[in-house]
């Protein structure tokens, strides 16, 4: 293998790496994140449908579960 062509080699693996260690630790946080905003839509559709009089009497939950999803979000 001439020597430029193992530069070349190595230029490519080295961003083959890169993109594999971003992608890594994209992957640590998304199914953390998918879980969390399902679990607190879970939480707001359980009291709007499920128990209609008990959203409207504990209407800080309602409201803290929409702060904590656009919290995520961000």
């Amino acid at each position: 293998m001439k020597d430029e062509e193992r530069r070349l080699f190595e230029s490519l693996e080295a961003l083959r790496d890169s993109a594999w260690n971003e992608y890594a630790q994209c992957i640590t946080y998304k199914w953390k994140m998918c879980i969390t905003i399902w679990t607190q839509l879970a939480a707001l559709i359980y009291l709007n449908l499920l128990e209609p009089a008990k959203a409207l009497q504990d209407c800080h939950v309602f409201l803290l579960g929409v702060v904590l999803i656009i919290l995520h979000f961000l």
